[in-house]
């Protein structure tokens, strides 16, 4: 039997309607908040160890979800045995035993279906013909990652588009690019992201300016400008300053790490191994506030990205072998391959994302949330100008990545070098 695994990550970004106040002790209302950050410690560190493979392989945009990735890998560890589930805890960094592992994603996955932000997340398994699954791999992922089974008796292109339709309300088409003609089982996490600027940006400040590739070479983009109180904080090691623009609410924020120089990107990206995305969290987390005069790119950015290879640069190698992935767990049928059969291994993993970013907060396509005239401006009043103002001027190639305050994961990380 052939599986072709396939991950469609449609990201979705639009408005919130709902305002749900978060703080940290809601993690005390799941399980005692052990398994939570179990999950959410293998997450961040597993994104810095999958980042520094993928950034050699992509050398121009790049966006993906860790979250979705990792919740991926953790839901497929639970149909793996043998030798490709030690490969795939030990590359995802699953530092604890499967219950702990189930309950938290559990928590963190019931968590952000309370976040107004990522309340429609959905996970929906299609299962394809007569591909059945064995009973405890079905009720693991429907228990603890919220799964859904659903059964497809034509699974093709044209069915596979259509579905992720319907998961992502119809904002937008074509970003699925992970089609399988012959899939038996098919994982697709899609993650509906909603959410404004806590302090938003007036449009009729952006203006068109120039973004430096490099020293040379520049294009004219519509820059937003602000000046608010803002979280920003320098980072020699890195050589680079970051700060924090908060979404509504204040969960979630987008943190920014700008180079100091206009080709420093690389060296940013390569001093990260070293320098964990924990400290620069920390360290903006105890950061003063500054009068900071910002100016950012008004801008979308939007990858397909084939994850075999690095993947199986980080250990995962049986997982994609016929003759060496061990999948038993998967099938309803356990029994010993038939001449000529092909045993159960995955031959795709893809995962495609987009995030849109635009004076009123972030958006999946270049759609103006409804309610947007409702929404106050929290930037300094005409006649109260603030003092010791700092100038941020993302002008130049930088990273980015959402992240949660509550559970300190990250969401998605991006590189703008274009």
């Amino acid at each position: 039997m052939r599986l072709k695994f396939g991950i469609i990550l449609a990201i979705l970004l639009g408005t919130s309607e709902n305002v749900w106040e978060a703080d940290a002790g809601v993690i005390s209302s799941y399980s005692d908040g052990v398994s939570l950050r179990a999950v959410a410690d293998s997450n961040n560190l597993f994104m810095a160890k999958i980042y520094d493979v993928l950034k050699e392989t992509y050398d121009r945009n790049l966006i993906f979800s860790p979250f979705a990735l990792s919740t991926q890998l953790g839901m497929l560890k639970q149909g793996a045995g043998g030798n490709t589930s030690d490969e795939i805890q030990t590359a995802s960094l699953f530092a604890y035993d499967d219950p702990t592992i189930f309950r938290g994603y559990f928590d963190l996955i019931k968590l952000y279906k309370l976040t107004p932000a990522t309340k429609s997340t959905t996970n929906q398994i299609f299962l394809g013909g007569k591909f059945s699954t064995n009973y405890v791999f079905q009720r693991t992922i429907e228990t603890y990652f919220d799964g859904n089974f659903k059964r497809v008796l034509n699974l093709t292109k044209s069915s596979i588009e259509e579905i992720s339709k319907n998961i992502s309300q119809n904002k937008y088409k074509g970003l699925v690019s992970a089609v399988f003609l012959e899939s038996k089982l098919s994982f697709n996490y899609a993650s509906t992201f909603q959410s404004l600027w806590e302090s938003r940006f007036d449009p009729k400040k952006t203006v068109m300016e120039s973004f430096f590739k490099n020293d040379d070479d520049f294009v004219k983009v519509p820059m937003m400008k602000i000046t608010t109180e803002l979280e920003l904080v320098d980072l020699p090691h890195l050589g680079a300053k970051a700060i924090s623009l908060p979404f509504q609410n204040n969960q979630l924020n987008l943190i920014i790490l700008l180079p100091n120089t206009r080709t420093g990107l690389w060296m940013v990206e390569k001093q990260l191994k070293e320098y964990s995305f924990y400290l620069i969290s920390d360290r903006i987390l105890k950061a003063d506030m500054q009068n900071v005069s910002l100016t950012l790119p008004k801008f979308d950015i939007k990858s397909a990205i084939d994850l075999q290879e690095p993947l199986e640069q980080l250990g995962m190698k049986s997982l994609f072998s016929p003759d060496e992935a061990n999948l038993t767990r998967i099938n309803l049928l356990r029994g010993p391959v038939t001449k000529g059969s092909i045993p159960l291994h995955v031959t795709g993993f893809v995962q495609s994302t987009q995030l849109y970013f635009n004076e009123e907060g972030s958006f999946g396509s270049q759609v103006q949330p409804s309610d947007s005239a409702s929404q106050e401006d929290l930037s300094y009043e005409l006649g109260d100008p603030p003092t010791n103002i700092v100038e941020f001027n993302v002008n130049r190639p930088f990273m980015g990545y959402i992240h949660d305050w509550i559970t300190d994961t990250v969401l998605y990380t991006f590189r703008k070098v274009e």
